[in-house]
């Protein structure tokens, strides 16, 4: 199962206006390295392989994180499993597929866990819910705008309150992780928010605090793009308590 976001004329309002352009009809990530702007010190490197079908096979971070993913798949191009190595630690990942529902499952001794993806009518994943030993833990619900952007991200306790959500906003360019598969985006790249159809500008963090939700966080997104509005780079910057914390993503392509 490999689930593309679907195109969608309408612009909600306050969103950027789409440019209409001619663009491959695949994309390509092979690399994204992170670098500390003062000293250019790479902080972390993640290499991207493809298989003869096009199809992602490993996924290998290095630098301040040293992880190796790889990706099985069935003929018809369903992603089935995926084992994660870090320093030495493997655990392995099976994924069943049920109408609008994806399972991951993986377990370490007597704990189970279940990670359950739900997909909407227009094949957007818009919940994810975390489960041990069948208890649930946590739902995510991310709502969508016309645009097929998240506007919002809300984080959910077992008992079903908003403890904390996100909100985001976006100016218009391509996003590099469109052509991936769904699942393997929200597990690998989730900090990088590869699920909507562009990249955002800044995200706003709030949590609640006594019955009130205050801003905990905010990230602020600059970009430098190509040719074909698809980012060569982007300066990340994180802010929290009064600091600031700066990163430069780079951002590399192969030819298809």
């Amino acid at each position: 199962m490999i689930l593309i976001g679907c195109e969608d004329s309408l612009i909600e309002q306050g969103e950027p206006e789409e440019i209409l352009e001619s663009i491959d009809d695949a994309v390509r990530l092979s690399q994204i390295i992170i670098t500390d702007p003062d000293t250019d010190d790479v902080l972390t490197d993640i290499a991207i392989n493809y298989d003869q079908d096009s199809l992602i096979s490993t996924i290998l971070f290095t630098g301040l994180q040293n992880i190796t993913y790889e990706f099985n798949y069935a003929s018809n191009d369903r992603l089935t499993d995926i084992t994660r190595t870090e320093n030495g630690a493997t655990v392995a990942y099976s994924l069943s597929y049920d109408g609008d529902e994806v399972q991951l499952l993986d377990s370490t001794g007597s704990v189970e866990r279940t990670k359950l993806f739900s997909v909407d009518s227009q094949n957007r994943i818009f919940r994810t819910q975390t489960f041990e030993n069948d208890a649930l833990q946590q739902t995510i619900n991310y709502n969508y705008t016309s645009n097929f952007n998240v506007q919002r991200i809300n984080e959910l306790s077992a008992g079903n309150a908003i403890e904390r959500y996100q909100e985001l906003t976006y100016f218009f360019n391509n996003n590099p992780f469109r052509d991936m598969n769904d699942v393997l985006r929200f597990i690998v790249f989730e900090d990088f928010i590869p699920y909507t159809r562009y990249l955002p500008s800044t995200i706003n963090s709030f949590e609640s605090m006594g019955g009130t939700f205050t801003m905990s966080s905010s990230v602020q997104f600059v970009y430098s793009l190509s040719d074909d509005n698809f980012p060569g780079s982007r300066i990340v910057t994180r802010s929290q308590g009064g600091v600031d914390e700066v990163t430069v993503e780079t951002f590399i392509y192969t030819d298809n």
